[in-house]
């Protein structure tokens, strides 16, 4: 089988706004302790209410293990992290 509520629920067209944050300064937002592996990119990502955040999405590592980290674009706020964690049978993120 399969699934595509994901896919239904979340594409149709977008008016992308104008970041109020540079990369630069949503960058200051992540903790120095994460060693930022590639330049960020905007993103949305979704929220348990079918609604939307405009992100900055960092992929990052800390004491070997990888993150991803999401700085909301428009108020700097920490939105989300996740910790990468890959075995043989696929890629969970947590």
């Amino acid at each position: 089988g399969f699934d595509a509520t994901s896919f239904l629920t979340s594409n149709y067209d977008r008016e992308i706004p104008q970041p109020s944050l540079t990369p630069e300064e949503a960058r200051e937002k992540v903790s120095m302790r994460i060693n930022i592996t590639e330049e960020p990119r905007l993103c949305f990502i979704p929220t348990p209410s079918f609604q939307e955040i405009f992100c900055y999405e960092f992929k990052g590592e800390y004491k070997g293990d990888k993150f991803f980290i999401y700085i909301n674009a428009e108020t700097g706020g920490e939105e989300k992290i996740l910790k990468v964690i890959e075995r043989e049978n696929g890629v969970l993120m947590m």
